[in-house]
């Protein structure tokens, strides 16, 4: 079973990022709250 400790945060493109920003905002539209996601990649 994998933990926490078998990842690393992931390298991707900057579209990536922004998608994850729009994503976090559209989710925060939603919900009244701050999320903030994050994108992770085995070791």
């Amino acid at each position: 079973m994998k933990t926490f400790s078998d990842y690393q945060i992931a390298e991707i493109s900057e579209k990536s990022r922004e998608e994850i920003t729009k994503l976090e905002n559209e989710i925060k539209k939603g919900t009244d709250r701050d999320v903030v996601l994050i994108a992770y990649q085995e070791k």
